[in-house]
């Protein structure tokens, strides 16, 4: 039979009330009441009477006879259970060049029985964040598996997220009562979204005219000596951006290298980018550029070095005698 919680305030003296009935098992709880002292409430939480502190194995709230509201992390009927225990309560990536990525591991504990465990990611930076496991859906007590966050900023700054762990417990008190309970572990990740430089290039005719390769953002030009710089209107598609080269005696023509994304040119002093052919080019990872004094574009690639008399039209490949 479900009893209603009754909170009985203790100062000096006992008063106030307990369960109605059966009267003799309130006579006894209010018994009980009498020997605590002081002004902290006493209450009656699975037929026990003890203060708010010690309840529900200390990991909870009672709210009523039987029914405990547990802390963050805590299940089971009493919130005598952590279901699944983390080595770690906050992961911290540290800076990060945008468009780069690292990761970091999670070793879970499974403590109880639990179902349908699943990891799942929220707030302002969440997309900025990858989950991948080795866990299965369901477990038995005293099972261990490795959850594999990654992060790869898309943007400059910090880049918070939530990382929640969710499952299902299942709780059974002696009288063969089951008591479910939805379990859920919230872990705050954070990054920052870090600029890096990856190349620098001077007209060799106006000299206080720069060019900055960033990853992540895109090319900058500064007209200034690099006092101030200014983003390109239109931006590479790929800002993973490795290596700049200008055309000597056309300076206004300049190429950008990405890793992954193959050649980019621009015709208009760096204002606007569009991407360069790939014929005969093997490899999209570009990783050095070189334009030489009669125009020729040579690219140093993943898969060798390959080389453009047309402005990167199409590419030829220049490998003898290289090793392979």
């Amino acid at each position: 039979m479900r009893r209603e919680h009754q909170a009985i305030p203790l100062s000096g003296a006992c008063t106030g009330t307990a369960p109605r009935r059966p009267a003799a098992l309130a006579a006894v709880l209010l018994a009980l009441a009498c020997l605590w002292t002081g002004r902290a409430e006493a209450e009656i939480c699975w037929g026990k009477v003890s203060t708010s502190t010690l309840c529900c194995t200390g990991h909870g709230t009672c709210v009523s006879f039987n029914n405990c509201v547990c802390d963050t992390g805590y299940a089971g009927a009493e919130c005598g259970y952590m279901p699944v225990r983390p080595d770690k309560s906050a992961l911290d990536f540290g800076a990060v060049a945008v468009g780069s990525a690292t990761s970091q591991y999670l070793l879970l504990s499974v403590m109880a029985d639990t179902n349908g465990l699943s990891a799942t990611l929220s707030g302002e930076g969440s997309g900025d964040y990858t989950v991948t496991s080795d866990c299965p859906s369901d477990f038995t007590a005293a099972t261990m598996c490795v959850v594999t966050v990654g992060f790869s900023p898309t943007a400059v700054g910090s880049r918070p997220a939530t990382l929640t762990l969710s499952a299902t417990y299942t709780d059974t008190l002696g009288s063969g009562t089951k008591y479910i309970t939805n379990f859920t572990l919230p872990m705050p990740l954070s990054g920052t979204g870090s600029t890096t430089v990856r190349a620098i290039a001077a007209d060799p005719v106006a000299a206080s005219r720069l060019y900055a390769a960033i990853v992540g953002s895109g090319v900058y030009a500064s007209a200034d000596g690099g006092a101030t710089w200014t983003a390109a209107t239109v931006q590479p598609s790929d800002t993973r951006l490795t290596a700049l080269a200008i055309k000597p005696g056309d300076t206004a023509t300049l190429f950008a290298a990405t890793d992954g994304g193959g050649v980019f040119i621009s015709r208009d002093s760096g204002l606007t980018w569009n991407a360069c052919a790939d014929t005969g080019l093997d490899s999209p990872n570009v990783l050095s550029l070189l334009v030489t004094g009669a125009g020729q574009l040579f690219a140093g690639t993943g898969a060798g070095v390959f080389t453009s008399g047309n402005d990167c039209a199409s590419w030829t490949a220049q490998n003898t005698g290289l090793p392979q």
